[in-house]
């Protein structure tokens, strides 16, 4: 078995899920890969998820950060320079769940003590420390998780508040927790010097030489068609005192749009077959009766 480690030296969140890709797409046999790296802000969606149930679109929008699918299943989560990424690439028969326990005993080794739940999170005083996804190709696999350092959960908690209690989808759902940060527990050490130090480890025990890539061949944009239009059909219905808005969506794509109040029903052929964005909706040429109540539900929704 050959043994390799990696390590970014990119922040650059497009670049590092296309390199942790590309690395697992090109994983030769008989290979085993550990990744390392940290990324600037970021929200990260499983393959099978919805962005607008998932995150506030709006929030991301107006503060910068950008929306990534991964090429794994799994729930959404919040990157940033607090965060350390760590992804075990390897065959089909290998323990999947060894670079948890390594993680765990390195921890451990600090004096962190982790509970890790069926679903492969690890928590700490009940709140989560730690998710993980998974992904099998042909004869391998990749895990990877995440590790909550010293990021900064309330720019977490505002960017991972979805449309969830509108939105009806047979699309994996994440299952929001509690989150805490590991840094007091760890003397204040950053998600940056803990990857240094656990990417060493990891060459030291496989006497091997650390890989160290600026993955920015790989491109650094999130791709709209792969978070929009990749996302599983799935109903919208909004509803107050005087109408409501019901919308059936299929990869990205409007296939229906009624406005309904007390005394009429409209269907709004006009947006059929544009893309489900408030950009599209906002500058649609809309009939008047419409295009109030739309700009209404835009703005309470937060769209």
């Amino acid at each position: 078995m050959d043994f390799e480690v990696y390590r970014s030296l990119s922040h650059d969140p497009g670049a590092n899920l296309n390199w942790e890709e590309s690395l697992f797409d090109d994983l030769p046999e008989n290979t085993v890969r550990v990744v390392f790296y940290i990324n600037k802000d970021a929200v990260v969606m499983g393959k099978f998820q919805n962005p607008w149930r998932e995150c506030n679109l709006s929030y991301c929008e107006a503060e910068g950060i950008p929306v990534f699918r991964r090429f794994s299943g799994g729930g959404t989560v919040y990157h940033d320079i607090g965060n350390l990424n760590f992804s075990f690439l390897g065959p089909k028969d290998w323990d999947p769940n060894w670079i948890f326990q390594e993680v765990d005993k390195l921890l451990k080794d600090k004096g962190v003590h982790l509970t890790r739940t069926e679903r492969g999170d690890f928590l700490h005083d009940g709140k989560k420390v730690s998710g993980s996804a998974h992904a099998y190709k042909r004869n391998k696999q990749a895990h990877h998780g995440t590790l909550l350092i010293n990021a900064d959960l309330d720019r977490a908690s505002k960017t991972l508040k979805g449309l969830k209690g509108r939105i009806s989808t047979h699309a994996v759902q994440s299952c929001p927790s509690p989150i805490k940060n590991l840094s007091k527990l760890l003397s204040g050490q950053t998600a940056m010097s803990l990857c240094e130090e656990w990417a060493d480890l990891f060459a030291k025990q496989w006497q091997t030489n650390i890989i160290t890539v600026e993955p920015n061949e790989y491109g650094s944009a999130t791709d709209p068609d792969r978070v929009y239009k990749k996302t599983p059909p799935f109903s919208y219905l909004y509803v107050n005192e005087e109408d409501s808005l019901s919308a059936e969506i299929d990869h990205g794509i409007i296939k229906s749009f009624i406005v309904k109040d007390n005394q009429s029903e409209k269907d709004w052929t006009e947006i059929i077959g544009k893309e489900w964005k408030r950009q599209v909706l906002v500058k649609a040429n809309a009939p008047n009766p419409i295009r109030k109540r739309i700009a209404a539900w835009l703005a309470w929704e937060r769209f």
